[in-house]
């Protein structure tokens, strides 16, 4: 049957792939949870045979917050992967504040880096906001990295009885007298 497929099993993007992850998942911390438990009461033993004497309120105590602690970290996967994925966007630095980019088709500026997403903004005034997990494993082109100069093509269209020589005189004119940025040459 199709809908039990391994391809499937193993996709978190379908929703038996998401139970799969989520099984493997709360196991994880199970276990993690019960070797923890294990390591802190046998801690608890050697430290009371070495003469120290360790409240047993402290121990279950620890063993309780321990446990909140790991499904806590377990829970807030994707928050805790956006943020360490954000700290490798600032680290690393494949885009910044203002850079002009290319994501999936959709041309923009990127206008913010939160600790959570990314915020684009499109060409055509939409906002993109991608988690920092995924911006981070995509592929984007950066167009302002190493140069702020973009080229770029304008179709202009003309009737078919224009003067093709004057509308392109026309054309180079106004585009020659546009104002040039400082440290930009044509």
């Amino acid at each position: 049957m199709d809908f039990f497929s391994l391809e499937k099993l193993m996709d978190p993007g379908s929703v038996l792939g998401a139970v799969a992850l989520a099984v493997v998942m709360a196991i994880a911390a199970i276990v993690i949870s019960n070797v923890l438990t294990r390591i802190l009461t046998r801690l608890n033993w050697v430290i009371g045979r070495l003469g120290r004497r360790v409240d047993e309120t402290v121990v279950r105590y620890t063993v309780r917050i321990k446990s909140l602690v790991i499904f806590i970290v377990f829970a807030a996967k994707s928050t805790l992967a956006n943020l360490i994925s954000g700290l490798s966007l600032a680290v690393y630095r494949p885009f910044r504040i203002g850079d002009k980019v290319s994501i999936n088709g959709e041309y923009g500026t990127v206008e913010d880096i939160t600790l959570r997403h990314t915020i684009v903004l499109s060409w055509q005034h939409k906002r993109l906001i991608i988690p920092n997990e995924i911006i981070d494993n995509m592929t984007l082109i950066n167009y302002s990295i190493i140069d702020p100069v973009m080229l770029c093509t304008v179709e202009l269209g003309v009737s078919y009885d224009s003067d093709i020589d004057l509308a392109r005189s026309l054309i180079l004119e106004v585009t020659n007298n546009l104002p040039i940025p400082p440290g930009e040459g044509r």
